[in-house]
């Protein structure tokens, strides 16, 4: 990992039990959201998105118990639209 991408920043909340739960984020360096998705009771569960180092979407797709399940979206060159998904 480049100096750039270093995350400096992961918004994380925890259930009673000390678990992770619901929405998660980790930053880059920069600011930008790198990845975000929902916890429940520390599993990974409902949507997940990944994001380049500009904040266009690389990856987009949804876990049940911690488990990748469906159709995964990969965008290669990454999502660009007007405007980056997570801005």
């Amino acid at each position: 990992m480049s100096e750039t991408e270093t995350i400096i920043r992961q918004t994380n909340r925890y259930n009673e039990n000390g678990k992770k739960e619901g929405l998660i984020e980790v930053h880059y360096r920069n600011g930008v959201v790198k990845s975000r998705g929902q916890f429940s009771n520390g599993k990974k569960e409902g949507l997940f998105q990944t994001f380049n180092l500009e904040g266009f979407m690389t990856q987009e797709g949804n876990y049940k118990q911690n488990k990748k399940v469906g159709e995964w979206n990969v965008f290669y060159p990454p999502e660009k639209s007007t405007t980056p998904k997570n801005s």
